[in-house]
């Protein structure tokens, strides 16, 4: 069942409001200051019970949310060079968590959160946007014809036309469409081939504190121009073999390619998922950790089938399963990532 509204138990699990506040009345006397939105009240028998909408989260989130504002805009480039390892979960769930914390520039007046999907299957955009429902050929034909970052990087079409918005609202998404493949071919033949992204897009995005790129598992031009745009990459890897062997090669091919640019991120970060209990599980979490020291977040996200339940409906994981095992390793790996994204951040401002 699709979850839309959040009881008072469910906004302080959310935010984990108890790790801060320590009076259990801190949501109630938030809402009674004004600090934050006025939930509806659903009468249950003789009492009323307080419910906050999705779209109120975000506004929620300036108060209790638990991820810092960043001075200068973030880019962050999702990508392992292989599938199946929860790469575009991952992402989604980042993106939002940054949303409902309500993450923005400290020059902008509002958070906004953008996803560029460059998948060409199409993963994010269907995670994110849900499904339309068609009646005719016509509308299916209108749907294909949707345009994307093609028409936006070589058509002049007003990037205004192809942003979406999505049910949280200060996140917005620009999906895949059908013209990824050309933009691919087109980007190969262009001055100055990695940089497109850097020059002609990044300009028009300005007004977005974080901006997320969802990437194909295949190297391709789409994946050199997010990662030239990128200040932080992350790369999702599997607990099980598949990903263990695939990791030397990316490490390699991600070392390679930031050298042949002379382009430096702030972070590369090996974000581990997929932990089962077994033996062979078990060690390549702990191969990670110590081939990877700089690299691995400690806290690693267990598998477990409320991430495909919660994609289905749309949401994050801190929202559909708060008080779930799952959720606290998310909102772990989260919240250690984007400390660490903000530590860079204040570094950066010192050598400056």
């Amino acid at each position: 069942m699709e979850k839309t509204a959040y009881t008072t138990a469910d906004i302080q699990k959310i935010f984990r409001v108890e790790e801060k506040y320590k009076s259990p009345l801190s949501v109630l006397n938030a809402e009674e200051r004004g600090e934050i939105p006025k939930a509806s009240r659903i009468q249950r028998g003789k009492t009323s019970v307080r419910q906050w909408q999705t779209e109120q989260l975000p506004d929620i989130g300036k108060k209790f949310g638990f991820l810092g504002n960043c001075k200068e805009q973030q880019i962050l480039n999702v990508f392992l060079s292989k599938g199946g390892v929860g790469k575009s979960s991952f992402c989604y769930n980042l993106a939002r968590t940054l949303a409902i914390s309500s993450v923005k520039k400290l020059s902008a007046e509002k958070s906004k959160i953008l996803i560029i999907g460059l998948d060409l299957q199409g993963t994010i955009t269907d995670y994110t946007l849900p499904p339309v429902a068609v009646e005719s050929l016509e509308e299916a034909n209108q749907m294909t014809e949707r345009a994307g970052l093609y028409e936006v990087l070589f058509e002049n079409v007003p990037l205004e036309e192809v942003i979406l918005p999505t049910d949280l609202p200060n996140l917005f998404i620009i999906p895949e469409n059908s013209s990824l493949n050309t933009l691919e071919k087109s980007l190969r033949y262009q001055t100055r081939k990695e940089y497109v992204f850097k020059d002609k897009l990044l300009p028009k995005l300005q007004d977005f504190s974080v901006i997320l790129f969802d990437n194909s598992p295949n190297w391709n031009a789409l994946i050199e121009n997010s990662l030239v745009c990128a200040t932080t990459v992350i790369s999702p890897i599997g607990c099980e073999l598949g990903s263990y062997q695939a990791l030397k090669n990316h490490t390699t091919n991600i070392q390679e390619f930031s050298e042949a640019m002379k382009v430096e991120w702030d972070n590369y970060f090996l974000v581990p998922q997929f932990l089962e209990k077994s033996k062979i599980s078990q060690q390549i979490y702990g191969s990670y950790l110590n081939q990877y020291p700089e690299n691995v977040l400690p806290t690693p996200i267990r598998r477990s089938a409320l991430a495909q339940e919660a994609l289905t409906l749309r949401k994050g994981i801190l929202e559909y399963a708060p008080t779930s095992p799952l959720a606290d390793d998310y909102y772990e790996a989260i919240k250690t990532l984007w400390e660490k994204v903000l530590a860079s951040e204040a570094v950066n401002v010192v050598e400056a």
